[in-house]
């Protein structure tokens, strides 16, 4: 049996073609034990007191294994031309573009090109970095702001919406949706998914806040990015990335900000939520200067070890868990409100 490689450095290793330091993947791979039975791939030392702990939760022992035959868990690395264009964010602004879905959406390659921007604040970005790297905020009077990132080729430009609620779907390979709420910080960057019920658009939380033709209008863009990923060569799972934004009083749905052809945080909620939730689940993701472990609790479920970049916990039986953990964890850094 292979080992599962949780290669987080998806990403740098697509894009690049080199790993990223080991604490990338160390980052993350414990989420495997929570979902595998398989044995997890990994250097890392993790204490016997973690694995019992993971063994007490999953009700299965956690097997780690540091040499023999892999197979990736987060990205395949499987198609390398392929993969790249599906994960890159020129196509699925390209898609923006052409479908004219967005005037003041550009794919640019030099600084000429932003000579005609009106008078708003925009976001520029890598298309090949993860989500909330690289950014930079600018107006036309400081478009120079954009220069360092053209020195790595092309870049893409979009106003900076005023951001109010973040959701994604992730589509299966057998056609399967499910829609869930994200949490986002200030940079852009994930901080947890929520579960409102079920995993319809109809359960998210903000739904009736949005007109139900911004809904229509959304819904039938969406089959359109789908056709369109599929007929470029999409055959396994994929996210569409997308967000509600307030402009000029009214709520209304940027269709998609990117799509990832992998594994994504929201899919790896998903199947918490399919192992250990109920109707309301959420997964959370906090930095503590202090680590502490959380009690043995079904409800409350502590994912990473305690010597990680970042302290990951599933949540479920309702908000009042979220205000459980901050009373249990009161060094804990969460960037997001529930």
């Amino acid at each position: 049996m292979k080992a599962l490689l949780v290669n987080a450095d998806y990403e740098i290793a697509l894009f690049e073609g080199r790993p990223a330091p080991k604490i990338v993947n160390q980052s993350l791979e414990f989420l495997a034990l929570f979902l595998e039975q398989k044995p997890l791939f990994s250097t890392k030392k993790y204490s016997q007191d973690y694995l019992d702990y993971v063994e007490a939760i999953s009700g299965h022992k956690p097997v780690i294994v540091a040499s023999g035959p892999t197979e990736n868990w987060w990205g395949k690395l499987a198609d390398l031309h392929l993969e790249q264009r599906l994960n890159s964010k020129i196509e699925s602004s390209k898609l923006l573009i052409d479908q004219g879905w967005d005037d003041h959406t550009f794919i640019i390659h030099s600084l000429d090109e932003l000579q005609n921007l009106d008078d708003r604040l925009y976001l520029a970005k890598n298309p090949f970095g993860m989500s909330g790297q690289n950014f930079v905020t600018f107006n036309k009077c400081a478009v120079n702001k954009v220069e360092p990132l053209l020195k790595h080729g092309a870049v893409i430009v979009e106003p900076l919406f005023d951001r109010k609620y973040d959701f994604s779907h992730y589509v299966f390979s057998d056609g399967k949706r499910i829609c869930y709420q994200n949490l986002v910080d200030d940079k852009f960057q994930y901080r947890g998914t929520v579960f409102n019920g079920g995993t319809t658009i109809q359960d998210l939380s903000f739904y009736s806040d949005v007109s139900q033709s911004e809904w229509k209008k959304f819904q039938e863009r969406v089959e359109a990015i789908i056709k369109h990923y599929r007929s470029i060569g999409a055959t396994d799972g994929f996210s569409i990335d997308s967000f509600v934004y307030l402009e000029r009083g009214e709520l209304k749905i940027r269709v998609m900000s990117e799509v990832n052809y992998r594994r994504t945080m929201g899919l790896v909620a998903h199947e918490l939520a399919q192992k250990y939730g109920n109707r309301w689940s959420c997964f959370l993701l906090g930095k503590t200067l202090n680590h502490k472990q959380v009690p043995v609790d079904p409800h409350l479920i502590q994912l990473s070890p305690g010597d990680t970049r970042f302290e990951m916990f599933f949540l479920s039986g309702g908000k009042e868990k979220f205000l459980e953990l901050k009373r249990l964890l009161p060094d804990c850094q969460f960037s997001v409100e529930l």
